[in-house]
């Protein structure tokens, strides 16, 4: 196919976007004429079923083409990192650009996940999802490893303290020269040493704010 004859495609995929507040579903009140025209002009799907009722693994999914449990991103700690091929793959192989606006969710940005250009894509942060919440294959051991050996790294007791520390400065300077101190414990905030437990006669939200 040459160039000349190629078509743009645009898929246009809502975050936890309702499909019934628009005005191509006849919503009473949301108008949305841009989305409106290019349904017109356009496929547009009715009824969808995830892969995954997890976020990155469902991304990772649309991604390829592929069932979850077939390409091994587990869980929202393992970013789509393009190891995986995917159709972005396929059509620059083609000779055709892929861009990307919004939300990706995968690993890294330089990750060679099939696009050319990516524009505010949201990654993991520093390529590391939500540990605490793994779901594990241990046919994929080498994955495992990889994200082993960055858990280890964030849960550095050193690291953590650091963090907490952070933590704790950032709270006390929100909240300094009011009446009631805090201190980062194992539950979160919790009154510092010689504080009085009870709150003085304002609402918390004026404490706060």
């Amino acid at each position: 196919m040459s160039v000349d004859a190629r078509h743009n495609v645009l898929v246009l995929l809502a975050d936890e976007h309702d499909p019934r507040v628009t005005g191509m579903a006849g919503h009473p009140m949301v108008q949305t004429p841009n989305l409106d025209a290019l349904a017109r002009r356009g496929t547009r799907f009715t009824n969808a079923y995830t892969p995954s009722p997890i976020c990155v693994p469902a991304r990772a999914s649309l991604a390829t083409g592929r069932w979850v449990h077939d390409i091994g991103y587990w869980d929202n700690a393992m970013g789509y990192d393009g190891r995986e091929p995917g159709w972005g793959h396929t059509l620059q192989a083609a000779g055709v650009r892929v861009e990307s606006i919004g939300k990706l969710h995968y690993r890294r940005a330089d990750d060679p996940t099939g696009f050319d250009r990516q524009h505010e894509p949201m990654h993991l942060a520093e390529g590391v999802g939500q540990v605490w919440g793994s779901v594990r294959d241990p046919a994929h051991a080498q994955v495992l490893r990889e994200y082993e050996a960055q858990l280890r790294s964030m849960l550095d007791p050193e690291a953590v303290d650091r963090r907490a520390k952070d933590d704790q400065n950032a709270l006390i300077a929100r909240v300094g020269g009011r009446e009631r101190a805090l201190q980062l414990g194992p539950r979160g905030a919790t009154p510092a040493p010689g504080t009085p437990r009870e709150l003085p006669p304002r609402t918390a939200e004026e404490n706060f704010r």
